[in-house]
């Protein structure tokens, strides 16, 4: 039988169980490597995202800090509130625009330390 380009295919060839054994074998190991791949893809993003939530926590501590420094005295509890709620989304987009480096090491941190 002849291929394309001129190349020749013999269409007697034998696979033996030792080669169909062998591709099986491999399936299998590329399957559990996919699997273990995965596995550590959801590990590195869960721990990404803990650490992207602390840094959060940090920098919304930071931020009420830096406020309660310049408090003004005569301040109304809604103002206060406001004030909270828009820390919190200031920290937010803060850490969503970049890591300020604790993301980094505290990431490493739970990766390290995962059994």
């Amino acid at each position: 039988m002849k291929v394309p380009n001129g190349a020749s295919f013999d269409a007697n060839f034998t696979v033996s169980n030792n080669d169909i054994n062998q591709l099986q074998s491999l399936a299998k190991n590329l399957k559990t490597q996919d699997k273990t791949n995965l596995s550590h893809t959801n590990k590195y993003k869960e721990a990404d995202e803990a650490a992207k939530q602390f840094e959060t926590l940090f920098m919304d501590m930071m931020i009420k800090n830096m406020r309660e420094t310049a408090k003004p005295e005569d301040e109304s509890n809604a103002q206060g509130i406001y004030k909270d709620m828009l820390d919190k989304e200031y920290s937010k987009s803060m850490t969503d625009a970049q890591s300020f480096g604790i993301r980094d090491m505290v990431r490493q941190w739970i990766l390290e330390n995962q059994s």
